[in-house]
């Protein structure tokens, strides 16, 4: 349960004035040590010809009950300047399973502008949804795709930091420590969901 408190926030007075721990320090956190180890290896692979962003925006067309994202494509395109040539950006029709997962060889950051599924009856299946509705689920994040070397997964994308702390307190089961595992780096806070 201590995993959905954010103390890194938590206010304590030093010298009579109110502060906290993000005030005077840099705060990195993982869902486990072994995690914490794990991304630390993971940050030792070199990333080869430099950095390249995979993004991912506004996937279209979406199943019954999700809208489109007003303004998720140019998040990507403001994204997608801060890396010069090396970017794959995936948004609307573009943005399917294939593709995606074909886009992932090489890329060092990846960026989704979608919406996102907790699965609470199976974590497992939670999902980002894609083009036409494909889910790419956290279990093929987790067993199928291959995200090794990527250093940085960012997730603007609903849902995605839920975890099922009722079913599974012992467990922080959900996207950003899904990608650790699968062996993105990840490193002071570079895994970032909503």
């Amino acid at each position: 349960m201590l995993s959905a408190l954010p103390l890194a926030a938590a206010p304590y007075v030093v010298n009579g004035r109110q502060s906290c721990l993000l005030d005077e320090f840099t705060v990195s956190s993982a869902p486990s040590a072994r995690l914490l180890a794990h991304a630390r290896q993971n940050l030792n692979i070199d990333p080869g010809e430099g950095r390249s962003l995979l993004a991912v925006g506004n996937p279209l067309p979406l199943p019954e009950g999700f809208e489109p994202l007003e303004g998720a494509e140019a998040e990507v395109k403001e994204i997608a300047v801060r890396f010069g040539g090396r970017v794959v950006s995936l948004c609307g029709l573009q943005a399917t399973y294939a593709n995606v997962t074909s886009g992932l060889p090489g890329a060092t950051h990846l960026h989704f502008a979608c919406h996102g599924v907790f699965a609470s009856a199976n974590p497992l299946f939670s999902s980002l949804v894609l083009a036409g509705g494909e889910p790419l689920t956290l279990g093929s994040v987790l067993f199928e795709v291959d995200v090794r070397g990527v250093r940085l997964v960012v997730l603007s994308a609903c849902e995605t930091a839920v975890v099922d702390l009722e079913n599974l307190p012992e467990e922080a089961v959900g996207f950003p420590s899904g990608f650790l595992q699968a062996g993105v780096a990840g490193r002071g806070g570079d895994a970032v969901a909503r």
